[in-house]
């Protein structure tokens, strides 16, 4: 009974946040010739980005203005899709059978595999390389680490429900999560240093901003599915999630580097790095630029921006009120002053979200970029080509079960009788006992098993007859489901201890 279990990314595009370079340079490719049509191309070659941006010394406001547009524009266009068709009628990009060919998962048993990488993701689990603004590069791998506590189960979990196929996640916890997610940086970064607050990283398939609000001990990001650049007096209409907002750039503090945003009727100031919530909408300024004593300038705005917040063994914690995300453990190397790994341990939220049934996945908490999914097992549990087995009782005193064997031979078997005593024991309607431990004695009319280890060749048999000789001794059986007799080598089978063999499907067996 083989469980499928899923885990498929639930983003469909990818797209990497434009990043406002104030003065860079720009190479051009020498080697090949490009035109309009190939555009993005050069500038961006399968959704990374390769270019620089110059802006001279004695450049004019609208130089730096023009160079910052062309730059966050030239970043909206790192976008990468993948899609795979579930068969379900959902499209989903990459996803991984958390089984293997070679170990398949059962009830009982855990995912087979042990860590997820980019060659299950290449997307979501992407290597890619942190910028800090000094130009120093640190690239860093991404993985799913699984864990081992989560079973597969086939139980009446819920009082009002049926039995069903479930990922018992119960015994989760953070010292042994559902899976862990971690990010390893090739060598340490320095997340709270200046050069790089405002910068942008790649993680599980969103982009983030280095808060300001990073220190030696916290990890604050921004992410945004909205990121606009707006000059003073612009008005821009943005739609995040069903709400669509009218946003205004009224003008710059220059003195503290903050933008002057007016949403519906609600007026605020943000600075550069920070967020706050203006007209009910969550704000990111991720750079404000102005010049001619603040009449005159532009800002890159994060809509709708998603704030998440690490600090080594606390839970993630999400938004300005810090909410912690329940199930969730942060565990980060050394210091956010010295960054190498950060990881963070997924687990049960609770006592009600403790499983994961069919139809309901586990969504990741944090991220949000993939789901554990439970798709059923193959073949399904009511499909054609499974064998029924079943179990029923006569009278008070009887059990019994209806099954096949693997050849199809089909059998009424009494496998439970209640006694003077009121207990339940392995016994035929005649109360004649069933042997199921290799070595156990069973006497004429009882029943034992031939299991050679291979299911296929197991089978459950009657005693028949022993005859007891020094020279024509035997054993015989009776196969309980087919009907056949197994008969042993005739000899000396005369006293305790004497043994013969006995063979069947080409099984050799020492019967005493």
């Amino acid at each position: 009974m083989q469980l499928i279990r899923k885990i498929g990314a639930t983003v469909l595009g990818l797209t990497m946040a434009g990043v406002s370079v104030i003065a860079p340079a720009m190479a051009a490719n020498t080697t090949a010739s490009y035109t309009l049509k190939d555009y993005p191309a050069p500038f961006i070659d399968d959704g990374n980005s390769n270019f620089l941006m110059v802006v001279g010394q004695e450049a004019q406001p609208s130089d730096v203005v023009g160079a910052v547009n062309i730059a966050v524009r030239l970043g909206a266009e790192r976008v990468e899709t993948k899609s795979v068709n579930t068969g379900g009628g959902q499209s989903i990009s990459e996803g991984v059978d958390l089984s293997l060919p070679g170990d398949l998962i059962y009830l009982k048993d855990s995912f087979s595999k042990d860590t997820l990488t980019k060659t299950d993701m290449p997307t979501v689990l992407a290597d890619d390389t942190f910028t800090d603004d000094s130009g120093i590069n640190y690239d860093y791998t991404q993985s799913v680490v699984l864990g081992t506590t989560a079973k597969f189960d086939y139980v009446k979990y819920d009082s009002d429900k049926d039995p069903e196929l479930i990922v018992d996640l119960s015994s989760t916890s953070a010292s042994s999560p559902l899976y862990t997610l971690k990010v390893t940086f090739s060598k340490a970064v320095n997340m709270s240093a200046t050069d790089s607050k405002a910068q942008t990283i790649q993680l599980f398939g969103n982009t983030y901003t280095v808060s300001s609000d990073t220190d030696a001990n916290t990890l604050v990001l921004f992410g945004s599915s909205n990121s606009v650049t707006m000059n003073k007096d612009e008005t821009k209409s943005v739609t995040v999630g069903s709400k669509t907002y009218d946003v205004t750039v009224i003008g710059f503090d220059t003195s503290n580097d903050k933008v002057i945003l007016k949403v519906g009727t609600d007026t605020k100031s943000i600075g550069e790095g920070t967020s706050k919530k203006v007209g009910g909408l969550q704000i990111y300024a991720q750079t404000v630029t102005s010049w001619d004593n603040g009449n005159k300038g532009l800002t890159v705005l994060q809509l709708g921006s998603q704030k998440l917040t690490f600090e080594d063994g606390q839970a993630v914690e999400t938004g300005d009120d810090n909410t912690a995300v329940d199930g969730t453990q942060v565990s980060i190397s050394s210091s956010v002053g010295s960054l190498s790994t950060l990881q963070v341990k997924v687990f049960k939220p609770d006592s009600d979200n403790d499983y994961i049934n069919v139809g309901t996945p586990f969504t990741d908490p944090v991220f949000g970029a993939f789901k554990v999914s439970l798709a059923g097992v193959n073949p399904p549990l009511t499909d054609s080509s499974r064998d029924t087995i079943k179990f029923r009782t006569s009278g008070d005193k009887k059990a019994y079960v209806d099954a096949k064997d693997i050849n199809g031979n089909e059998a009424s078997v009494y496998f439970g009788y209640l006694n003077a005593t009121n207990t339940t024991v392995l016994q035929d309607s005649d109360q004649n006992n069933i042997k199921i431990v290799e070595n156990a004695t069973a006497a004429q009319d009882e029943y034992t098993f031939l299991a050679p280890g291979d299911h296929m060749y197991t089978h459950m048999v009657k005693v028949k007859r022993v005859y007891n000789s020094t020279t024509q001794g035997y054993a015989e059986f009776t196969d309980v489901f087919s009907g056949a007799s197994y008969k042993t080598n005739t000899g000396d089978f005369s006293a305790a201890g004497k043994e013969l063999d006995m063979t069947v499907d080409g099984k050799t067996y020492k019967v005493q």
